[in-house]
């Protein structure tokens, strides 16, 4: 299936044992959940939903690297529009340029992330909450994955 716009809804999901004491560690398992959705579509119909393991990283390395998941996955449904949206403010504001990237552990994630933009003609970020329905979708595929690992 090939599509002249995508929507895109991409969650990580990051256990860290311990998180609510002091001292805890700032690591932990993570995996990310991804749906797909024609925006050629006036309601924007589900095509599929992935997701994947990702390893021991910080929550913001697991974002980035959902998006990375996601991108790749994009080019096999559509090379044209792609219309993303995540719960992590901190990346969708790296990616619009209204937060100056600072964290030498994203910088390579976040170069990535542009490399992939090239294959598209137009990429679009957006933030949504957690409580959004299509979010809490991609946050279950998440731990769908996350449970497999734990």
């Amino acid at each position: 299936m090939n599509v002249d716009k995508l929507i895109i809804v991409c969650d990580a999901s990051v256990h860290i044992p311990d998180a609510h004491l002091p001292g805890r560690r700032k690591r932990g398992k993570a995996a990310c959940g991804v749906i797909f959705l024609n925006g050629q579509k006036r309601l924007s119909e589900k095509i599929e939903e992935r997701g994947k393991y990702l390893g021991e990283m910080t929550v913001p390395e697991a974002e980035y690297n959902a998006l990375v998941f996601a991108l790749n996955a994009a080019c096999e449904l559509c090379r044209r529009e792609l219309e993303v949206w995540l719960d992590s403010e901190l990346v969708v504001r790296h990616l619009t340029a209204q937060y100056r990237l600072k964290a030498v552990n994203l910088k390579p994630l976040f170069d990535e992330v542009r490399k992939l933009e090239a294959r598209f003609n137009k990429v679009e970020y957006f933030h949504h909450a957690r409580d959004n329905q299509l979010a809490q979708e991609a946050d279950k595929v998440a731990h769908q994955f996350l449970d497999e690992y734990s």
